[in-house]
Order: structure tokens, then C-alpha cells, then sequence
């Protein structure tokens, strides 16, 4: 009972993109990158440390690099997956 209240809760909140500033206090953090003209990179998890939003893939073509000065303008990040993504395939 109390699961299903908690995820109702949580699909109810809303889940828009980090604001810059929401985002450099995720240092560390995972946050859902969702690349806006990548044409090769797919929505996924990454680290955001130092100004760089990185996948933890060692494999070159799953490893992606999204910097911080292209935030807003080559991704956006949010807490969890937009439900947009959910129909994204994601190899990592």
C-alpha cells in the first residue's frame, strides 16, 4: 500500500529539465542526460562531476562526454527519465 502511494506520488511530481544551477549541485549524482542534437548518443544516466556529464561505458562508441557549457543548447539533464525516454532504446 504504502509503495504504490509513494509512486503515485513520485509520477505525479512533476519532471522538468535540471535549471543550471539545480544541476551543479548534483555533483557526483547520476542525472538522466537527454542529448538534443547528438545524433549518435542515446538519452542515459551519467555522473555530472567538474562541469562534465559522462557515462560510465569504457566502451568508445557508448561513451559520451556532454559538457557543461553545452547545457541547454546539446542536452539537458533531468532527476529521473522524462517519460519521453522510456521509448528511447538505451544500450548502456
Amino acid at each position: 500500500m504504502a509503495i504504490s502511494a509513494l509512486r503515485a506520488q513520485r509520477e505525479a511530481e512533476t519532471n522538468e529539465p535540471l535549471t543550471p544551477k539545480e544541476l551543479d549541485q548534483l555533483e557526483r549524482y547520476p542525472v538522466f542526460v537527454v542529448p538534443l542534437d547528438e545524433k549518435d548518443a542515446v538519452p542515459g544516466w551519467c555522473i555530472y562531476q567538474r562541469g562534465i556529464a559522462y557515462t560510465d561505458s569504457l566502451l568508445p562508441p557508448l561513451s559520451y562526454l556532454f559538457y557543461r557549457r553545452d547545457y541547454g543548447v546539446r542536452w539537458v539533464a533531468y532527476h529521473r527519465p522524462p517519460k519521453e525516454a522510456h521509448d528511447a532504446p538505451n544500450p548502456r
